[in-house]
């Protein structure tokens, strides 16, 4: 999966940060600009926007802002090259996610259904 996101980074205008602790990783966000295709123009007029394919923080180091700083890297590369809006992927079951990224200002646009056959 790491794979296919740095693919995105690399052909998107996107971009990968890592947060550093003692020269050991210890967070890493990934972000793109989001593409379209001419089916999405029939619905709106489609702004350019970020998307967030990745926000990792080790969990011994979660709730102590590096997750925050790393958001707010990203947010701020987006914002400069023009990105109207950030979207960001979350399954319904991580509510530890949803809860940090409602503290950080986003909230749910959208929801899928599913169901095991």
């Amino acid at each position: 999966m790491a794979i296919l996101d740095l693919e995105k980074v690399n052909n998107n205008e996107g971009k990968c940060y890592l947060a550093l602790e003692d020269n050991k990783v210890i967070g890493l966000i990934m972000g793109y600009v989001r593409t379209y295709d001419k089916y999405d123009y029939l619905d709106y007029k489609c702004p350019r926007s970020g998307e967030v394919s990745e926000l990792i923080v080790s969990q011994n180091i979660r709730s102590k802002g590096v997750g925050q700083k790393l958001m707010t890297k990203m947010e701020e590369y987006f914002r400069s090259i023009n990105c109207k809006y950030i979207f960001i992927n979350v399954f319904a079951y991580n509510e530890n996610a949803i809860e940090f990224y409602e503290t950080q200002g986003y909230h749910t646009r959208g929801l899928i259904d599913i169901k095991k056959l």
